[in-house]
């Protein structure tokens, strides 16, 4: 799993982020664009996706 967090002021992305956060998604991966408006949003996302993970790899361990 590869998360990406452009963090953001109160500026739009520019054309070289908005590529490569597509570039990301379209991979498979998580692009996300954080900014104070959305932070605590952002921080119950990150954290849900952080506590699957570690499910899905204790799930999955060799050795528990």
């Amino acid at each position: 799993m590869f998360v990406a967090i452009e963090l953001k002021v109160d500026a739009p992305l520019d054309k070289l982020q908005k590529y490569k956060l597509e570039k990301i998604a379209i991979s498979g991966g998580i692009a996300i664009i954080m900014t104070p408006v959305n932070f605590d949003e952002t921080l119950v996302f990150l954290t849900q996706i952080a506590n699957e993970a570690e499910g899905i790899y204790r799930e999955h361990a060799i050795i528990q």
